[in-house]
């Protein structure tokens, strides 16, 4: 872990992932499925926030500057945001998502994740 800190942003993606992921500068069905995909993961960590919590609780003694007391413990119960539903949670990260997109990109990939999919 060195010297890492915890990031201020609760998400980073930058203009160069957006590309990448569109296959180009305009926003594509593939930066929905991306969003999709995420949201599945944070839901599916959100289902196990006590065992989360728990394995980093037994790792509070190792030493780790950004693992040390029951602070961080929290920081990690509060971005998993267990007492949502799972539609609330796909909303607030989906916000997120759209939010962290860099360059001015944001209204126009929003647009394209809300005018695509269900």
């Amino acid at each position: 872990f060195g010297n890492i800190k915890r990031d201020r942003a609760p998400f980073v993606f930058t203009s160069d992932m957006a590309y990448v992921i569109n296959g180009g500068d305009k926003p594509s069905s593939r930066f929905h499925d991306f969003v999709d995909l995420c949201c599945q993961a944070y839901n599916l960590i959100r289902k196990h926030t006590h065992l989360f919590l728990n394995l980093l609780g037994l790792m509070l003694s190792c030493g780790i500057p950004e693992l040390s007391d029951l602070e961080d413990l929290k920081y990690v119960y509060d971005a998993l945001r267990p007492q949502d539903t799972e539609a609330n949670a796909t909303t607030y990260f989906t916000r997120l998502i759209l939010a962290s997109v860099v360059g001015g990109r944001e209204s126009k990939t929003c647009s394209a994740v809300s005018s695509s999919g269900d």
